[in-house]
């Protein structure tokens, strides 16, 4: 996914505070480490869990959290949607597998600001980072193969909602122009993840009954 950068001289003036949110303790040196080299990142933070980060946010909001998607205590797509309920929400960036299309979906959706692949380079990192915190957004431009995809999994009704949702419409605008309420908004939004996701849940259950002891062949 492609960045614009903000202006140059609003670049100048930013003294930009992440958040990386990672179990993986050589990942989240090597994010923090890659961050830090950039002159308008004045201070990147990194934990490991789900209720740190939160716990992080709280204390002292960052600019931009970067979550990777695979966390110990809870699902880095529910992290996003938590951040993103928070009063004044930070900038979320989540970091997922390369050619994931169904999870970067799924991130926008929860309301991240923007997907990268976890293969991306230092440049375009600090450059996904900076657009967020210059209040930009990521091009989630997805394949059209990809869309057609994703929408044949879902209710009619909800692709209109999909739609708005990858092109960063507030969801208080989407229940607006649908004439809906925000709860029945946020459970079209539970149900287009859960038809989006199942095939992953399936496959993670499937593999977890192999791996397990019963499941050993001897």
């Amino acid at each position: 996914m492609q960045s614009t950068l903000p202006a140059t001289e609003h670049l100048a003036r930013l003294a930009v505070s992440v958040l990386v949110v990672d179990d993986r303790a050589a990942d989240r040196a090597a994010v923090a480490g890659t961050l830090a080299g950039a002159p308008q990142i004045a201070a990147v933070t990194a934990v490991a869990t789900a209720a740190a980060a939160l716990a992080a946010v709280l204390a002292d909001p960052p600019d931009v959290v970067i979550v990777e998607h695979r966390l110990p205590d809870r699902d880095g797509l529910a992290l996003a949607r938590k951040l993103k309920n928070l009063t004044v929400p930070p900038r979320v960036l989540m970091r997922c597998a390369r050619h994931d299309a169904r999870l970067a979906v799924a991130a926008l959706i929860c309301g991240a600001d923007g997907v990268v692949e976890a293969g991306q380079t230092a440049a375009e990192l600090r450059a996904a980072v900076l657009t967020l915190a210059g209040g930009g957004r990521l091009d989630s431009a997805l394949a059209p193969e990809v869309m057609r995809g994703v929408s044949t999994l879902l209710d009619a009704a909800d692709v209109p909602i999909l739609g708005m949702l990858l092109n960063g419409v507030a969801p208080a605008e989407i229940a607006a122009i649908l004439a809906i309420s925000r709860g029945r908004l946020e459970a079209r939004r539970h149900a287009i993840l859960d038809r989006l996701l199942a095939p992953r849940r399936s496959a993670s259950r499937h593999l977890a009954r192999r791996l397990s002891p019963a499941g050993v062949a001897t």
